[in-house]
């Protein structure tokens, strides 16, 4: 008899990355091949120390969210147009006109990240060649909600601990026994 298993799924056609500031939407496009996405939180959520001599450690606890994204599109993207165009506006005026929310979601997982004020830190740097080349942009997020998702269904005992830990899952990623 066929052991019954699992199988994920993760799609990099399936997400999504959404800039808005009141009238302005944009859903960015043309992401390059290979790697096209990075988040790094700026602050740890814990800091470890460790003393000299026993029961002599402790850690810092942080609850700074700031993170910065990487977002790599290829050349063609048409989204290089818009982020410039938003870049130039933001380095342009002298408030925070230009800062903007983002939000980042795997729709073939529950990876989620949303921040209601980013900036693009730079233009990024072109490079042009005999072939194919992408853009990085730089997202600074001043403050984000964050929760790295997985892409397979939760059987009963991983749900179980994730609700043992205050979480919640969605019916869609419960495992039907």
């Amino acid at each position: 008899m066929a052991v019954d298993s699992q199988i994920g799924n993760y799609s990099p056609d399936d997400f999504t990355v959404v800039l808005s500031k009141g009238d302005f939407v944009h859903r960015v496009t043309g992401f390059a091949d290979g790697s096209f996405l990075s988040m790094d939180r700026l602050v740890p959520s814990s800091t470890p120390y460790a003393g000299v001599g026993f029961n002599s450690s402790g850690r810092v606890k942080r609850r700074v969210s700031s993170m910065t994204i990487d977002v790599t599109l290829h050349q063609y993207s048409p989204s290089n147009t818009v982020l410039q165009q938003l870049q130039i506006a933001d380095a342009n005026t002298a408030g925070n006109e230009y800062v903007f929310a983002v939000t980042l979601k795997d729709l073939s997982g529950q990876t989620v990240v949303s921040s209601n004020s980013a900036i693009i830190a730079a233009p990024p740097t072109a490079e042009f060649s005999s072939e194919t080349s992408t853009r990085t942009w730089q997202l600074y997020l001043f403050g984000s909600d964050l929760f790295i998702g997985g892409n397979m269904l939760l059987a009963p005992d991983e749900v179980a601990a994730v609700e043992a830990l205050g979480g919640v899952v969605e019916d869609k990623w419960r495992l039907n026994p």
